[in-house]
């Protein structure tokens, strides 16, 4: 789809009403994440999956403290050294968030130099999350909008429903056939930090078991908000907003997917409005 279209502002906000094929988004966790440091946990030779994957093909791997007893006891972040001390608990956190932006002192014993306060290993995010009833029969997934580091392995309701190994890239997760409309869902997101760096050399690279990464910094977590999205089961997947060299046109892509069964033949409305004006 290209749109060309006589301009009058420097700052524009593109947008596309289609009620039909609206989405509905919310930012989950607002209520705080629970963060529990799961130092028992085998990694180190993990067979490794590229995006797209089939989960069906893969290992599960469960907190090693069983899922009844997954942040079953939770502290404020004020208890970072309690909670290091003690393997049962977890702790309160936001997301975004890293391991390290949440226990470096604690990990450290206050030394703080070098990566003294680095953790290696895997780590549990989690949160509870709602979908009204009303969107019963909707498309349902979670949006992870800036990522994650190094690898996130996703259960809703103690079942793996994404995998992501590429961080730091958005990445989406559909959970239809797993969420519950009108119920109370859990969000568990277990993320493996294998290796990095706290300096700025990429040149070097570090070993997973038999894989050879290269070097990103060495931070573990969620690294953008987390997404909750319902929408139809035809609907809009993307927009891409392109400038040209003439400073009065533009292209817009926009994708669509159809997530149903049926053909369907969609009209799709665009409208360009100044931005200012927008959130005056």
């Amino acid at each position: 789809m290209t749109i060309q279209k006589k301009l009058t502002g420097l700052i524009l906000l593109l947008s596309i009403w289609m009620s039909s094929l609206a989405q509905d988004i919310s930012v989950i966790g607002k209520d705080g994440w629970r963060l529990w440091l799961d130092r028992s946990a085998s990694w180190e030779n993990d067979s490794l999956y590229l995006p797209s994957a089939d989960l069906s093909t893969m290992d599960v791997n469960p907190p090693t403290c069983g899922w009844v007893n997954l942040f079953k006891e939770v502290r404020p972040e004020s208890a970072a050294k309690g909670v290091v001390a003690n393997p049962a608990l977890s702790l309160k956190v936001n997301v975004p968030g890293t391991v390290e932006e949440y226990f470096w002192d604690a990990l450290s014993n206050d030394n703080g130099y070098g990566n003294s306060g680095d953790y290696v290993g895997v780590s549990w995010w989690g949160c509870d999350f709602k979908v009204p009833a009303s969107e019963r029969g909707k498309r349902i997934k979670l949006y992870f909008s800036e990522g994650i580091r190094q690898r996130a392995e996703v259960f809703v309701n103690q079942k793996l429903v994404g995998y992501e190994l590429a961080h730091q890239l958005p990445f989406e997760v559909d959970i239809t056939d797993i969420a519950e409309p009108g119920k109370v869902n859990k969000l568990a997101v277990r993320i493996t930090d294998s290796n990095g760096n706290f300096h700025w050399s990429d040149f070097d690279g570090e070993r997973w078991g038999e894989y050879q990464f290269p070097l990103s910094h060495g931070f573990g977590g969620i690294l953008g908000e987390v997404q909750l999205k319902v929408v139809s089961p035809v609907s809009v997947s993307d927009v891409f907003v392109k400038n040209k060299p003439s400073l009065t046109d533009i292209d817009v892509d926009i994708e669509l997917r159809n997530e149903s069964n049926i053909s369907s033949k969609r009209t799709v409305d665009v409208e360009i409005v100044e931005a200012w004006l927008k959130n005056a």
